[in-house]
């Protein structure tokens, strides 16, 4: 597919860069727990539904909102509120899940049903999170709600579990609460927070946050004891919370309800807002915007896959999704797809005759397959695979069933006997994949291989400071992709250079560069090179001949036994040389080692810095080294000129491996033939 790219489509990439520029948000610690904050308020939903028109409310959260409690409570008050209004529920809840999950569903299981209002409850399962990644989340499904209708309203709500109850004792919300307080600030979200009134009453003594914390005097044998104790409380002026000190009984819920109600007038009392102004810059990350679930079909995949019927075990487990999900228990069958993004996870089940998976991404095979199997394993519950999460760009992802199992031993730790172990329970290689978590979008295998074609101004591509991709090797359908800005370039993870290839600066998987038409133009005056490689040493005596177009080179170097790394730098007779550099020595005759090389203009003269595994080396004491211009026209804060800068690493036959960055034509030399 022969696509333009618009200048609109890179301000709309920019849009998804991380703060635009601005410092990055810390975590500013606890925040005061007060029960309601009302910022920006309900305005659009208080409007409609003053004004009796039909509003549909969304409960967004975990199994303390999916149980029968504040959910169904505050509806049939807020329905009584406005008894001319019709209300729609949207039941988005799911028992054991979190905003990691919830912000790759919210589109699916929220955005599409047309909400006017969505509750946001996560503070419990979010607990052990960072804020960072609690605000990652957040910015994204409050981003793709507001990016497709601005008057949705949202209100977080904080729940309390009893190993909270010493924060909110204090007066203070918990971590995770606190994160999402600072997010709201930064949207102007109202949040309710229900621990205030809980831990008021918990104080008083009229409330008891678990059955453990009352000393009861009903025997333990006694029939429907619960009825009991709550009466034993009752008649003593108490009231349980919660048997378990996470989910509260009725009761409990009813603490919840009375928060929401008095919070409600300070809500509702404000005048509708557009949210759109909100979307000029996330809170942290707007990467998740993209976030969004994705069905596995049928062309996906390869093999005796088979959907399972909801009256097989574990065919429920899409029905959250309205999907059967699949199932395979053969070796060698392929879930094979391409995604144009940053991110690509199966939500599928772990479970005890559950079998392990090989991920491919880009050509590159993970170094074990994954387990879909772990210690907890004595029932089925749900799971997510990662393939990766990483690099803008086209992404080739495949995952294929493995021949052994994984170990059962860590399940023992469950009590789990080896008898056990030895049967048809814990015996199996089954996948049951369902629905794939992707930041951006699926995409045909014609499409992903299609020929690159692009025509923006390039000023304007680079102004607008759009991430970028690399390709490595040239061949796209080959290529692993790592991420670079206007002023950095990176590749990572690349094993072994088995065959001569080329590292091109790319956008979208779109050269920039067309014949010197397409300069590349930097904001800054650097440009940097990361690269995780695999070296094999070269003799001494059968070092490649410097090319003048290579402008910045480090190999590993075999002398009389010793190994060493050499650079170019520029010699006494203006052009460049192999030099040694000090400060770090390769381990072997091969070698990995993370290597960085940085051109930066300075003093109207290019220099080049070697770094390898984190440190700098030196050549005749100095940091770094004057090399040969990268252009005759290099100036200022620009790399410019005719033909193409790139970075290419080499593997000449039977000898050593080579890192450069050059200019114009593709070097050559005895025993080596790069990509044209």
């Amino acid at each position: 597919m022969k696509k333009a790219i618009a200048v609109s489509a890179v301000v709309a990439a920019c849009l998804a860069l991380p703060l635009a520029g601005r410092a990055a948000p810390s975590f500013a610690g606890q925040v005061a727990a007060a029960e309601c904050r009302a910022r920006s308020g309900i305005g659009n939903f208080a409007e409609k539904a003053r004004a009796g028109a039909p509003v549909k409310v969304a409960y967004f959260g975990g199994s303390i909102t999916e149980m029968d409690g504040w959910r169904r409570l505050s509806l049939e008050w807020l329905r009584a509120r406005h008894p001319d209004c019709a209300f729609t529920e949207i039941a988005a809840a799911i028992g054991g899940t979190g905003s990691p999950l919830g912000v790759y569903r919210f589109g699916q299981d929220v955005l599409d049903k047309d909400p006017d209002l969505v509750f946001v409850e996560f503070a419990t399962n979010d607990n052990a999170l960072s804020p960072e990644e609690i605000w990652r989340n957040f910015d994204g499904f409050i981003r793709q709600a507001w990016r497709r209708n601005p008057a949705i309203d949202f209100v977080f709500v904080y729940t309390i579990t009893q190993a909270m109850a010493g924060d909110y004792g204090r007066g203070l919300c918990p971590r995770a609460a606190s994160a999402m307080e600072q997010l709201a600030d930064h949207y102007g979200i109202p949040s309710i927070c229900f621990g205030p009134r809980v831990m008021a009453d918990v104080a008083a003594g009229r409330l008891v946050m678990t059955i453990g914390e009352f000393a009861t005097a009903v025997p333990e044998e006694t029939p429907d004891r619960d009825a009991a104790i709550a009466a034993e409380m009752a008649a003593q002026g108490k009231t349980l919370f919660s048997k378990d000190g996470v989910h509260p009984v009725l009761d409990g819920h009813a603490y919840y309800l009375e928060s929401i109600k008095a919070a409600w007038p300070q809500l509702e009392q404000s005048a509708p807002v557009d949210h759109a102004p909100s979307l000029a810059a996330p809170f942290y990350d707007a990467t998740l915007e993209a976030a969004k679930m994705v069905s596995i079909t049928e062309d996906m995949l390869s093999g005796s896959w088979r959907r399972l019927d909801p009256g097989e075990q574990n065919g429920n487990f899409g029905a959250r999704f309205g999907e059967q999900p699949w199932f395979s228990e053969t070796p060698g069958d392929r879930l094979r797809l391409y995604v144009r993004g940053t991110g690509c996870t199966v939500y599928d089940l772990v479970g005890p005759d559950c079998g392990q998976v090989w991920v491919t991404v880009d050509g590159l095979r993970k170094a074990a397959p994954v387990a879909r199997f772990d210690k907890f394993c004595t029932y089925y519950r749900v799971g997510t695979l990662v393939a990766f999460s990483g690099a803008e760009g086209v992404h080739e992802i495949e995952f294929e069933l493995d021949s052994n199992q994984p170990s059962r031993l860590p399940v023992k730790e469950q009590g789990v006997t080896d008898e056990e172990l030895a049967g048809p329970k814990y015996d199996g290689t089954k996948w049951i994949a369902d629905r794939l978590m992707v930041v951006g979008n699926v995409i045909s295998e014609s499409e992903a291989k299609a020929p690159l074609a692009y025509d923006p101004d390039p000023e304007a591509w680079f102004d607008a400071a759009v991430p970028a991709c690399v390709l490595w090797p040239r061949d796209a359908a080959l290529a692993f992709r790592g991420a670079w800005t206007t002023d950095a370039a990176s590749l990572a993870d690349v094993a072994e250079v088995p065959e001569p290839g080329i590292l091109e600066f790319a956008t979208g998987l779109r050269s920039l560069f067309f014949g010197g038409e397409r300069p590349l133009s930097l904001e800054r005056n650097s440009l940097e090179c990361d690269a995780t490689v695999t070296f094999h040493a070269f003799d001494i005596d059968d070092l490649p001949p410097v090319d003048p177009v290579w402008k910045a080179s480090i190999v590993a170097v075999r002398e009389g036994g010793a190994l060493s790394w050499r650079g170019l730098s520029n010699g006494s007779g203006g052009t460049n040389e192999w030099t040694l550099l000090e400060g770090a020595a390769p381990r072997a005759e091969s070698t990995t080692a993370a290597v960085r090389i940085t051109l930066r203009r300075s003093g109207g003269a290019t220099r080049a810095t070697y770094e390898v595994d984190g440190t700098v080396l030196r050549a005749g004491g100095r940091a770094a080294v004057s090399v040969a211009d990268a252009t005759a026209t290099m100036t200022g804060v620009s790399f410019r000129g005719g033909g193409e800068l790139r970075f290419l690493a080499s593997r000449a036959s039977g000898n050593g491996t080579l890192l450069m960055l050059s200019r114009n034509e593709p070097a050559i030399w005895p025993g080596s033939s790069l990509l044209p």
